[in-house]
């Protein structure tokens, strides 16, 4: 199993990181990066998080997801690519990864998971389900997006612009990139 994990995270890339996060039933912010992470739909606009499990056992987000049926996924940055780094740290459920990484909460519009501040893209989620795709020890998540916030400093004719944006990617390994050339081939249709 692990050999296949490699494999995968080697060969699947770039992939972009999903800054989850929560906040549990009892009130502690939680925040974690998760590389196997896509868009599934825009009507409604939903993403897809596959959350690995720890020994059998869901993570901290998926179990706060899984109680209070709702998350947010910031988009990580290169200037925050340490401070997610920091937030990866295997700790127990009651520390607060926002801390631990230097961090700032802030509120949500519709849901009760606050977001990260120093991210440019934050997607307020509701949770549409948990898939257990069993045999594989993952929890794939499902989330309706229901409130975007986006940077003015990152758009450019109302959409984010990914040179403004400068998001980072995983690799394999402890590797990440940023954006390197960007190019344009218009659609024949």
């Amino acid at each position: 199993m692990r050999e296949a994990y490699g494999l995968l995270i080697a060969s699947i890339v770039p992939r972009p990181v999903a800054w989850v996060s929560t906040r549990s039933s009892d009130g502690v912010l939680n925040l974690a990066p998760f590389s196997f992470f896509m868009g599934v739909g825009s009507k409604p606009p939903m993403l897809a998080v596959s959350v690995g499990q720890r020994r059998g056992n869901p993570k901290d987000t998926t179990k706060n997801i899984r109680d209070t049926k709702d998350f947010v996924v910031n988009i990580c940055t290169k200037e925050l690519a340490q401070k997610m780094v920091q937030s990866s740290a295997e700790v127990g459920p009651e520390v607060d990864e926002f801390t631990l990484a230097g961090l700032t909460p802030i509120s949500s519009v519709a849901i009760a998971a606050p977001g990260v501040k120093e991210s440019p893209i934050r997607m307020e989620c509701r949770l549409h389900s948990i898939v257990d795709p069993a045999p594989n020890p993952v929890d794939l998540i499902l989330g309706e997006i229901v409130h975007f916030h986006l940077d003015d400093a990152i758009l450019t004719a109302g959409l984010p612009d990914p040179r403004k944006l400068n998001p980072i990617c995983r690799l394999g390994k402890s590797d990440y990139a940023a954006l390197g050339e960007i190019f344009s081939i218009p659609r024949s249709d």
